[in-house]
Parts: structure tokens; sequence; C-alpha cells
């Protein structure tokens, strides 16, 4: 996947956001698009030693859904946030949205 961002950069096909499911919502993969300078919308993955950044908390997946406000109804998506996925070398958090 990170073969084929690259290929479209080269091509000046213009993106902001990469879009997928949980598949490949992976720490390092998601590290990877940001440093090609692209964001993702993504589902993310229960995995027992991955924690996401979340008001302060590092919280693993079953704790984040725990903490967040869920819609009413029908919704089909209950609930949406930004999460930090770790930080640079420099110790700055990693979120992956636009700045």
């Amino acid at each position: 996947m990170i073969s084929l961002l690259k290929q479209v950069s080269k091509y000046a096909i213009p993106a902001s956001y990469v879009f997928f499911d949980s598949w490949f919502t992976y720490p390092k993969t998601l590290i990877q698009i940001l440093e090609l300078k692209l964001n993702t919308i993504a589902m993310v993955k229960a995995m027992p030693r991955v924690y996401y950044n979340y008001n302060g908390k590092l919280l693993n997946l079953k704790n984040l859904y725990a903490n967040l406000r869920k819609k009413r109804g029908k919704a089909k998506i209950l609930s949406s946030v930004i999460v930090g996925i770790g930080s640079d070398k420099d110790g700055l958090s990693l979120f992956n949205m636009p700045k």
C-alpha cells in the first residue's frame, strides 16, 4: 500500500487523505502515511499491545470505546474521534489529522 501511495504522489495526483478499513490500521502503517504528508480516515484495530492517545490518556480499543459518548438511535456510526498514534523523534504527539 505504501509503495502505491508513493507512486500516486509521483504523478502529482492531489490527495490529502487515505481512507481504509481496520485491516490496514497498524501504527507503523499510519506513521508511514503521515511521512508522505497524508492523513488517514480509518477504523482502529483491537490489538492487545496497541494504545491510542485520546484526551491525554493512552487507551486500548476497549477502554477507548468505554470513554466515548455514543450516538443514540439508529446511527450506523456510534462514535467518531481523532486519536494519537505515538510520538515522533522529538517527542511531539503524532495525530493523524491536518495541521
